[in-house]
């Protein structure tokens, strides 16, 4: 017979949603599990990149690259990604916004700027902002910015239901990866991630 444990106790996680203290804390932490994630769980990391156009690949993440801008100031987006397949190297930069939060018109401008300087293939937009597929942005841009950088959006809703097909119907076989995958998704739908909920849906 085997007896009720006599402590409470909560699972064990790689990525807590416990003590996030403000707005700018809240999307650093979505940032940085979503980026992780996307590079220790190849499958989840290809589905989320390519609404991006991104290739196949070996993906590797960064959080908050520093850039010069034209006026001689810097710039951080919220992260970098880079996929890798023998000589093809294809590199997006990533501006995330949670909660109520919207993107910033003149901060997407200025990333565009950055990529078509730097050589960059995309800009990948994250938001609670819905709208009708990843090749439609929340925001209004010069549309010269876009002649060799691609654009592109997806939601947290769009971002959790990748993760839960992949965790759950396409199924992942490493154990690790799952753990990570099943952790990613739990973060995600803690509303104090900033991830969950629908306060940004549009008409979309």
């Amino acid at each position: 017979m085997t007896e009720e444990p006599l402590w409470e106790s909560k699972p064990a996680r790689l990525i807590p949603a416990s003590g996030i203290r403000g707005a700018k804390e809240q999307e650093e932490r979505a940032t940085s599990a979503l980026l992780a994630a996307m590079q220790v769980v190849p499958s989840f990391g290809r589905a989320v990149l390519g609404y991006a156009g991104a290739p196949s690949g070996r993906i590797a993440s960064f959080v908050e690259p520093q850039f010069e801008t034209d006026a001689g100031g810097t710039a951080i987006p919220d992260g970098l990604v880079t996929v890798d397949r023998g000589k093809t190297h294809w590199t997006c930069l990533i501006e995330v916004k949670t909660g109520r939060s919207t993107l910033d018109v003149e901060q997407v401008d200025r990333y565009l700027g950055i990529a078509n300087r730097e050589d960059f293939n995309a800009l990948l937009t994250i938001s609670n902002e819905i709208v009708a597929d990843g090749d439609v942005s929340p925001v209004k841009v010069d549309g010269r910015r876009l002649r060799n950088v691609k654009l592109a959006h997806v939601s947290w809703f769009r971002i959790m239901t990748e993760a839960v097909l992949e965790s759950e119907h396409r199924g992942v076989d490493d154990p690790e990866q799952a753990f990570v995958l099943s952790d990613l998704i739990a973060y995600l739908d803690d509303e104090r991630s900033g991830a969950a909920g629908f306060e940004g849906m549009g008409q979309e």
